[in-house]
């Protein structure tokens, strides 16, 4: 389990991976991505696409980790010497990447590759396991809140093996990322187990939701906008 900032105020007690950066492999086939540094390969100018990384959303995300393995000036490299496209919203962004149009996308949710897998798309789209981002969900009570002895029980009980599998079962009914629990002995929903973090190396990860994740989200921003002049 992991608290969201350094008051203690908030309990997270699901942390997901998610993949938002996409390769399309059908286009320039022959450039291999396996670090950042392949995403500066000259064949690529002009084939990668991102999200508007000026306010939080996934293409924040997915450039807060590129800032946080290789520093602002690579951002600086990627953004303005690849001639990176930028889309306002994701809609545009799947386009782009599913209809062959561009190789790389920086800032799609996981969520969407996988609906688009599972009506059959995207067969030529694959997700970028090295460039991953953490979400973190949880739970805050009110100041005083009105029935405090509730929300002990609620709160125990939902902590609780038997509630964590619960959620572990409920919500992969409704969402395709996130079936998942911090106790060790409740397993991830089926399916729901490369989205778990890898907790021995999570230095490597920018846990967006958290105190300190918020802090590297900022500064990605500033340096978006710097670049980019929006």
């Amino acid at each position: 389990f992991m608290y969201g900032e350094s008051g203690h105020h908030v309990f997270t007690h699901i942390n997901e991976i998610q993949f938002p950066m996409l390769r399309n492999t059908s286009v320039v086939p022959e450039v291999k991505i396996t670090t950042a540094d392949d995403l500066l390969n000259p064949k690529l100018k002009g084939k990668i696409s991102m999200r508007d990384a000026s306010t939080p959303n996934f293409g924040t995300f997915a450039l807060a980790t590129l800032y946080k393995q290789k520093g602002p000036e690579f951002l600086t490299k990627l953004i303005k010497g690849q001639e990176v496209k930028i889309y306002e919203n994701p809609q545009q962004l799947e386009t782009a990447i599913t209809r062959g149009g561009q190789a790389v996308s920086i800032g799609l949710e996981s969520s969407i590759w996988d609906r688009c897998r599972k009506d059959g798309g995207c067969q030529d789209v694959e997700q970028m396991p090295q460039f991953p981002s953490a979400i973190s969900w949880g739970m805050s009570v009110p100041k005083n809140p009105p029935h405090a002895e509730a929300v002990k029980v609620w709160l125990n009980w939902v902590l609780s093996k038997e509630g964590q599998e619960v959620v572990v079962r409920e919500w992969p009914k409704h969402n395709p990322t996130g079936a998942l629990s911090m106790r060790k002995d409740v397993a991830p929903a089926p399916g729901h187990e490369r989205y778990l973090p890898d907790f021995s190396k999570a230095d490597q990860y920018v846990f967006v939701s958290t105190e300190k994740g918020s802090g590297e989200i900022k500064a990605t921003v500033k340096l978006f906008k710097d670049i980019t002049g929006r």
